[in-house]
């Protein structure tokens, strides 16, 4: 048996495979607010930018989470692109560096 979740037209679809033959799909759910979608896009380059500052300042994950007040794995996932990160993130990320929001974001 095998879960499988994909996307398609913004919907989230789970669907568990029970042999190669029978599939059966369980539930979507369909994304109603914009804010609930990651762009892919933009996520990339901030991970790009914080990881390029972070390298410069000479500052380990660890270092700059503490700084920034998040977690370690947190901040590991928002280079890495993983997760959507909140407005109060990038803001405690860029106080991190000694930054102003428009500098921080200007990429």
């Amino acid at each position: 048996m095998c879960l499988r979740i994909f996307n398609r037209n913004n919907k989230t679809f789970f669907m568990i495979t029970f042999s190669k033959f029978v599939r059966v799909a369980v539930c979507y759910f369909v994304i109603i607010a914009d804010n609930l979608v990651m762009d892919k896009v933009l996520l990339n380059k901030l991970a790009k930018r914080i990881k390029e500052l972070r390298k410069a300042q000479k500052l380990t994950q660890d270092e700059l989470s503490f700084r920034a007040g998040i977690g370690r794995s947190t901040l590991g996932n928002i280079e890495t692109a993983q997760n959507d990160v909140t407005f109060s993130k990038i803001g405690r990320i860029s106080k991190a560096f000694n930054m102003t929001l428009s500098e921080f974001l200007n990429f």
